[in-house]
């Protein structure tokens, strides 16, 4: 498919900040007592946050697109901006910055082989508004995709009213929609968010939503999600993702791979002006793919690494097996250096792993799953495998 006028594939909207990742020089669990101090090694700055991540993650994958976020008028905003211009030129210029306000960071600890923590400031990316994507660029694209809606307050305040005058307007203007998500604070100020309004407000204008595991099950159950993860769990959430409106949901389970249920055809065909996927293919499915092996590094940024596998799928008409493959893929492919980006190279040379038989971690499920290749399974309620 030919890209719309202005040769941007996809605008990535919403959350931006700094990372600050101080290196963890040792293994075992970390000492926070008060008064106590841990040795660590040298830190490293880089663009974070979905905008950053995803956004450039794409742009690795080979594809054009437009960053746009919020950022102050303070040192860490033109830390970010520099990187980012130092990248490419120019692609910070659809950063807004705002007078007198105070550019979002994230403090990022990061252990050898345990997930990771945060310290988070949101910053200015708790004004970002509808406004800030411009028709102008609406009209340039091909997807909008918008990132951790939790931290973008004016997005989800009064049961995410802007967010959806922002994807009405995507809608109008042709473009295809997709929205992840981060973990939530159900403890929110003023007073906690109802997850399951906003979602049912949202979601009848996103086309693909990718949540991971963990933030879904806490936006719907008021929980984290149980462990191990368990299929029917995973399940049971995309069966109320979709009756919540959503066209297509592909779920981040880290070790556990990439999960993906869709909705009937009527349903799916509203984002195919847009890319280049066959209706037939991708309504009524229920697919999990296993994760690729991969020698772990540091897991910052997998799973905006993962989203963006995902979206070149859909933006180069993949089949849903060769996009949850490409999301598992890219995913598995940034957690194998220090830094968010380092491990995600051209899509060629991650096509060329896959072709070489990169291995995948096994998996066994239970009555109603079949395994239609190597680290491939469809599950109980997928079309193509009921109809062949």
């Amino acid at each position: 498919m030919k890209r719309r006028d202005g040769g941007v594939d996809v605008l990535v909207a919403g959350h931006a900040c700094v990372d600050v990742l101080p290196a963890i020089t040792h293994s075992g669990p970390l000492n926070f007592e008060p008064g106590t101090l841990t040795v660590v090694g040298p830190v490293s700055i880089s663009a974070g946050g979905c905008v950053p991540n995803t956004g450039l993650a794409l742009r690795r994958l080979g594809l054009r697109v437009s960053l746009i976020a919020r950022v102050g008028s303070d040192p860490f905003g033109d830390i970010l901006i520099k990187l980012l211009s130092d990248i490419e030129p120019g692609l910070a210029a659809d950063l807004v910055v705002v007078p007198g306000d105070h550019t979002s960071y994230s403090i990022i600890v990061s252990p050898p082989g345990s997930d990771r923590m945060f310290l988070h400031f949101p910053g200015a990316n708790e004004s970002f508004a509808a406004e800030d994507v411009s028709d102008q660029r609406l009209q340039g694209a091909r997807m909008l995709h918008v990132g951790y809606l939790p931290l973008l307050r004016e997005m989800y305040d009064r049961g995410g009213s802007g967010l959806i005058r922002l994807l009405d307007r995507a809608k109008a203007a042709g473009l295809a929609t997709s929205m992840d998500m981060s973990y939530p604070d159900l403890a929110s100020y003023p007073s906690p968010v109802d997850w399951r309004e906003v979602l049912a407000g949202t979601l009848p204008y996103v086309d693909f939503f990718l949540p991971s595991i963990d933030e879904l099950h806490l936006m719907l159950a008021a929980e984290p999600a149980p462990r191990p993860v368990n299929p029917e769990t995973v399940r049971r959430l995309a069966d109320e993702v979709l009756t919540l409106g959503a066209a297509v949901v592909g779920i981040k389970l880290g070790e556990h791979g990439f999960y993906m249920r869709s909705a009937p055809e009527a349903v799916v065909a509203r984002s195919t002006s847009a890319v280049p996927i066959r209706v037939s293919e991708w309504s009524l499915r229920e697919l999990w793919s296993t994760a690729f092996e991969a020698e772990t590094v540091a897991t910052t940024g997998a799973g905006d690494a993962a989203v963006a596998g995902f979206l070149l799928g859909v933006l180069r008409g993949m089949t849903p097996e060769e996009t949850i493959t490409a999301a598992a893929a890219v995913g598995a492919s940034s957690v194998e250096q220090q830094d968010t980006l380092g491990g995600v190279v051209g899509w060629e040379a991650i096509a060329a792993r896959l072709s070489q038989g990169w291995p995948r971690t096994k998996a066994n499920f239970d009555r109603g799953w079949k395994e239609l290749q190597r680290g491939m399974w469809a599950g109980p309620g997928d079309r193509a495998r009921v109809t062949t």
